[in-house]
């Protein structure tokens, strides 16, 4: 894993700090000069997880029946992601709506997704295609797990860290000051989550062609640390 660094151009923030005087011991407060700058370095994870919803949709005039319809099929669906160690499956958002026409109620619409993730992209591909007998799928994405996008958070943290030091010993020594100190200091990671693998159109075209086992290549995603600090370089 190769981690890049990069440098935006310099924010120079010269502000003298005015000399004060200490009355008590009659001493000058050493001047010094605020310098502001930020440094980010980026790495690009590998993504480890696949992780898909999927959901049953029913509509009709009693919504009671319709009830019964969408859990078993969500019963169903459950029943056959547990029987897989290696996949991880919960249930998401259960919706009931009502539906009108002409300003009457005509129907109702009841719907409930589950949500499966796996590192084990065989698996959890034939799984997504049995599902899709009886479900619909509403995404597949490919993420970094938590584990994963914890171990590079600690990585470009540091490496970050150490492009700031380098940075502000830079900044010191080529403006001739003896030292440094932080005054602020910020830390931050970020990156995406999710990587989309198929649009949700394609998604719902699923329902009416023969079911295949997906194709699911996994890719990369940009991670980046940043740290924008303020020091104060000491006048000699």
């Amino acid at each position: 894993m190769k981690i890049r660094l990069y440098l935006p151009p310099l924010l120079l923030l010269l502000s003298l700090i005015t000399p004060l005087r200490a009355a008590a011991e009659g001493t000058t407060t050493p001047v010094y000069d605020h310098i502001r700058f930020s440094v980010e370095v980026n790495e690009e994870v590998q993504s480890d997880t696949i992780e898909a919803v999927l959901y049953v949709q029913r509509e009709g005039a009693t919504a009671a029946q319709l009830a019964n319809d969408v859990n078993s099929e969500i019963r169903w669906a459950l029943a056959l992601a547990k029987q897989e160690s290696a996949i991880n499956v919960e249930t998401l958002d259960y919706r009931t709506t009502p539906l009108y026409r002409k300003q009457e109620l005509s129907g109702w619409r009841v719907r409930q997704s589950i949500r499966i993730n796996s590192r084990d992209s065989t698996k959890i591909s034939e799984l997504i295609a049995r599902l899709q007998k009886r479900l619909l799928v509403q995404s597949i994405n490919y993420i970094i797990s938590d584990s994963v996008r914890h171990d590079a958070e600690q990585r470009l943290i540091g490496a970050a860290l150490k492009a700031f030091q380098q940075r502000a010993q830079l900044i010191t020594t080529a403006l001739g000051r003896e030292t440094y100190r932080i005054v602020t200091l910020n830390v931050g990671a970020a990156g995406e989550r999710v990587r989309p693998l198929r649009a949700r159109a394609e998604m719902a075209a699923f329902a009416s062609a023969p079911i295949a086992t997906p194709q699911l290549e996994p890719g990369t995603q940009t991670m980046r640390a940043t740290v924008s600090a303020t020091i104060e370089l000491k006048v000699r």
